[in-house]
């Protein structure tokens, strides 16, 4: 098997279900902080960011998408 780390990510899942789009806000920005110092620790840079979330119906909705120019990196 091959170590070439393939993706990094980190997830996180809300004690109570929630609507408040800070706690949202801050949430997801704890959350790539937190994947960019791996990603940097690790010396890599990303090209794909990938959004997951799931609802309290357990819907769940990916969207991912790249930069959309050449010289641009998550």
């Amino acid at each position: 098997m091959s170590d070439e780390v393939k993706s990094v990510r980190h997830e996180h899942t809300f004690d109570k279900d929630t609507t408040d789009v800070e706690e949202i806000y801050k949430t997801s920005f704890f959350l790539s902080e937190k994947v960019s110092r791996r990603l940097r620790k690790l010396g890599l840079k990303g090209k794909t960011l990938t959004v997951k979330i799931r609802f309290d119906n357990f819907k769940t909705v990916i969207r991912a998408g790249a930069p959309c120019r050449e010289n641009y990196f998550f």
